[in-house]
């Protein structure tokens, strides 16, 4: 049984990637991809917008900055965002940082915070 495929999803990381160093293609490659993909017939969408800093809001900042920052970093606007829903301040953030489960990194010239794993060290 064969599959064919329908369509394809070009995507460029707009927050730290997981392994240091990594950098996305520059426009001119995933035009590239984007077209050769299309001429062969595939439907082709290309994801290179930043998604924005909406996230759901449990009602407990500090959870909610720890679960979300340990799959996806946030940007300081994503963190202010939250923080404005749970009538917070940064002193959260300053103290996450400060005990070692939250830490701040820049990515191509923004701040971006993202939880300390345990096998970090």
């Amino acid at each position: 049984m064969t599959t064919r495929i329908g369509r394809a999803y070009l995507a460029i990381p707009h927050r730290p990637p997981a392994v240091a160093g990594v950098r996305g293609p520059d426009e001119a490659v995933v035009l590239r991809a984007f077209r050769t993909l299309a001429d062969k017939g595939l439907e082709v969408e290309l994801l290179t917008a930043y998604e924005g800093d909406v996230f759901a809001f449990g009602g407990d900042l500090r959870a909610e900055i720890l679960a979300i920052s340990a799959v996806h970093p946030l940007r300081t606007s994503a963190i202010q965002a939250l923080l404005d829903k749970g009538g917070g301040s940064m002193a959260l953030v300053d103290a996450l940082l400060a005990s070692g489960e939250l830490r701040r990194l820049e990515h191509e010239g923004e701040v971006f915070y993202l939880r300390r794993l345990h096998r970090e060290g």
